[in-house]
Formats: structure tokens, sequence, C-alpha cells
């Protein structure tokens, strides 16, 4: 009997792509590993736009074309997170995949996004004069019935937030008014 010994082939090792952050670079030894998907998870305001955009914006000034698909962001919001940083998205290509703000109501959107929903953000804002509004009056369309009826079908499990910045002076009388308004569409519902 006789042994024959065989070597492995030799790995052939990538170069590794930065994140666009020096930090989490050095945490990944380097970057990316090259031809991988990665996906970013998190609950809102973790990072994940940012990431993704300084990964982008990296290899836009490298002169890659880039592409951000977007799942729940529109245009608009990632050029807020964009502007916020005092980053320009110009080189990256974005395609979003959110249907038009007009296409869903609020209480639609809860039902799209299911059990994806961690929070939920009641304002009421008059288009036309461009200020808030107590909800469903003075210009304003929420209905917030139908928005606790839907956060309730799809089990909501997380937290909702009240926002008025009509009277930032004083809108202690106008909050207490929204809260009022939640209170009774949650009678409503039983």
């Amino acid at each position: 009997m006789s042994l024959v010994v065989a070597s492995a082939p030799e790995l052939k090792e990538y170069p590794r792509i930065s994140t666009g952050s020096e930090g989490l670079d050095d945490i990944l030894g380097g970057g990316f590993d090259a031809n991988r998907m990665y996906l970013y998870e998190g609950k809102p305001g973790t990072g994940k736009t940012t990431i993704a955009l300084q990964f982008l914006l990296r290899g836009a000034r490298e002169g890659e074309r880039v592409l951000y698909i977007s799942l729940s962001e529109t245009k608009h919001e990632l050029e807020l997170v964009a502007k916020r940083h005092g980053w320009s998205l110009e080189g990256i290509d974005i395609f979003e995949l959110v249907p038009a703000e007009t296409t869903l109501d609020p209480a639609q959107q809860v039902k799209v996004m299911g059990k994806r929903n961690f929070g939920m953000h009641l304002k009421d804002h008059d288009n036309k004069r461009k200020t808030d509004v107590i909800y469903g009056q003075d210009g304003g369309v929420l209905d917030v019935t139908a928005v606790l009826k839907a956060l309730r079908e799809v089990k909501f499990n997380g937290y909702v937030a009240i926002e008025y910045e009509a009277k930032e002076n004083e809108p202690t009388e106008d909050v207490k008014e929204l809260v009022k308004i939640v209170q009774q569409s949650a009678q409503k519902l039983g």
C-alpha cells in the first residue's frame, strides 16, 4: 500500500473593498470581501442607510457606477440623510421600489410594512399652508382610527410618537387635543 499526499489548491486572495468608513474597514480587516453580498440589518436609526451611502460614495469617488435600490426610503429622504452628513449623492443612481407617497395612505402603509413596523410617527400636515395641523382638521387628512386599526391588524408591538410643531413656543394645548383624538380613536376600536 502506498500513501499519496495531495496538496490543496492555492487559495487566491482577492483585494478587500473599502466600506467607505475607516473605522469599519479596520474592524473588518480592510473592508468587505469582493464578489459577495452583504445585508445590513437593524432597527430604524442604527445607521444602515449611512453605511450604505458611505460605501456607494466611496465607489462613486473611484469612478465606479453605483446603484442604491431603496425599499423604504424615497430619493428625497436619502438626499436629506446625505445633506445631514454634508454629502452629495451625485454619482449614485437611485432606484425607488417604494410606491409614490400619494398611492398609499398611512393605514395602507402600515399593512404593507406588516411586522416590519417598529414605530409609528403620527403627524398631520396641511401641504398648502405648509404647517402641522391637528389630526384631520384644518386641511389635514390623517385618519387616526384607520391607522390604529391597521396597527392592530398587523399585531404592532412598538411605539407611537406624536409630533406637532405648528406652535413651537406653546404646543401644550394642541398636543393635548392630539392625545385626546388618539384616545378617542382607540376607544372606537374597543
